[in-house]
């Protein structure tokens, strides 16, 4: 059902832009994650800072509406503390998703500059590895789905120079354990700079 949902609004999409003299511009962008795991069992996660970085490009349908696909290098995940088996201490752990995603938007201007942003997003898991303490991370990529199915929503501003900045949240909705034991999602805020050419 959501996987239908993604790519229905992907169509709707495309079929705007076919259907419009666009005005298409380029740009690339980078910034801040903060993110997590929401779900089951994941009352003792705690955020983790990562970045992200990538390429987009806006076909203007009019003066007040845009799509801006997006591919985007995103590292995700999760941190917490458990105690030790050995001597009762507490172990940092942290949990490292890297996905590659794809977001399409919807982008309303609201104000001279500012635009509100809405739309699926598909991720790809690159890897998965979890780290304890200072020891060596443990791949952990075949636990997790290989895609993940989002809805990304924000506020972007732009500056008559080309320079852009984001704020954005993007809410997992599927799964992505392969357990069915257990309901586990995405959860990440970002922060971004880019400039459209």
């Amino acid at each position: 059902m959501i996987k239908k949902f993604f790519l229905a609004s992907s169509l709707f999409f495309a079929s705007q832009y076919a259907s419009a003299q666009s005005d298409i511009s380029y740009g690339i962008k980078a910034g801040l994650n903060v993110s997590s795991i929401v779900g089951d069992a994941t009352d003792n996660l705690n955020m983790k800072t990562g970045i992200h970085a990538g390429g987009f490009v806006e076909f203007g349908i009019n003066e007040h509406f845009s799509i801006q696909p997006e591919v985007i290098f995103s590292t995700q995940g999760a941190k917490y503390e458990r105690d030790s088996d050995l001597d009762g201490t507490n172990e940092d752990i942290c949990d490292r998703l890297n996905y590659i995603n794809i977001p399409i938007l919807a982008k309303i201007d609201v104000l001279d500059g500012l635009s509100a942003q809405i739309g699926p997003q598909l991720g790809i898991l690159a890897s998965a590895k979890t780290k304890l303490g200072d020891n060596d991370s443990t791949d952990i990529k075949d636990d997790l789905k290989s895609t993940d199915i989002g809805l990304a929503i924000g506020l972007g501003y732009e500056i008559e120079e080309g320079v852009t900045f984001d704020a954005r949240y993007n809410m997992g909705i599927t799964d992505i354990a392969k357990s069915d034991a257990i309901d586990q999602r995405n959860s990440t805020i970002q922060f971004s700079v880019g400039y459209k050419f």
